[in-house]
């Protein structure tokens, strides 16, 4: 398995977790959670019951649009990723609270999970707001680049959507940069136009808050 030296998040706890938190995480992650396979696994495997289609999210936060996914789309497995312990926490209540059997999360770097999955297994995936690292030195902290579309694209099946929302411009540009180098299909005239069926995030909030423009890519992954 590929070593990820370079990290592309940052610090994963804001604060010490209360004891009730505690109890959470070690209560309900071995329900809830993905313990890292040690081989290449069909993402479907890590469900109770079996789901056709499987939905996979980078960088989760706190849930709120994974959660809400499941919610309104019971039929479908929903896999969420996300480094930020306390994130993590709050997902879990969230799932016991809304008794959901179709979401599971993994604690960790979503590359190391993604890199185990076996090719052409998700149906969508979600990169919503990632950290956009704005220092230019930091610039190789970012998640998205042609490799990690490269990984991507083996993951998902063929004409099946990645969706990436940022608001941030220089960012913007240089996903659009990546995504034109893999000759990536998508409609670079829509891409500031909210989907009606989008959920949103408490970081997209907090960006139309302050103006920000969001863009909205939704992509078709070719295969090379």
């Amino acid at each position: 398995m590929e070593n990820y030296v370079i990290r592309t998040y940052g610090r994963t706890r804001s604060h010490s977790l209360s004891q009730a938190q505690s109890d959470n995480l070690q209560n309900l992650y071995p329900i809830y959670g993905i313990t890292l396979p040690e081989e290449k696994v069909d993402p479907r495997k890590f469900f109770s019951q079996h789901f056709d289609m499987i939905s996979f999210e980078i960088g989760f936060g706190n849930g709120e649009h994974l959660i809400e996914m499941a919610k309104r789309n019971p039929n479908i497995g929903f896999i969420g990723c996300e480094p930020f312990e306390n994130g993590v926490v709050t997902a879990l209540s969230g799932i016991k609270n809304n008794q959901l059997k179709n979401v599971r999360i993994y604690k960790g770097d979503a590359r190391e999970l993604l890199n185990m999955l076996e090719d052409n297994s998700l149906n969508r995936m979600y990169i919503l707001f990632p950290d956009p690292w704005r220092k230019k030195r930091h610039y190789k902290r970012r998640l998205i680049s042609v490799d990690f579309l490269k990984i991507a694209r083996k993951k998902i099946k063929p004409c099946s959507c990645v969706m990436i929302a940022t608001d941030h411009e220089d960012y913007r540009e240089d996903i659009l940069n990546h995504l034109h180098e893999i000759n990536a299909i998508f409609k670079e005239d829509k891409i500031f136009e909210r989907p009606a069926c989008f959920v949103g995030t408490k970081y997209e909030r907090k960006a139309l808050a302050r103006d920000a423009k969001c863009a909205y890519m939704r992509v078709v992954l070719p295969y090379a």
